[in-house]
């Protein structure tokens, strides 16, 4: 796990380009010898109409009550 002070933003309607996303930031905040490996999973929920996907992080931070909190 990096030490950083922020993450990549997450933009993308795809988890292949949101997981590139995390690689590469992560590639230029970490050390240069260091493999870097990109995730990013979504929750699909067939009563959702497959929904929220990629978004589900940022569906869970603006469904969530206040006192919730986020990442």
């Amino acid at each position: 796990m990096l030490d950083a002070d922020g993450y990549p933003e997450e933009g993308s309607e795809s988890y292949v380009d949101n997981a590139r996303a995390k690689a590469l930031y992560g590639r230029s905040v970490g050390p240069a010898d260091a493999w870097m490996l990109g995730e990013d999973s979504g929750l699909e929920v067939a009563a959702l109409g497959g929904g929220p996907g990629v978004r589900s992080a940022r569906y869970a931070v603006r469904s969530a009550p206040p006192s919730a909190g986020s990442r």
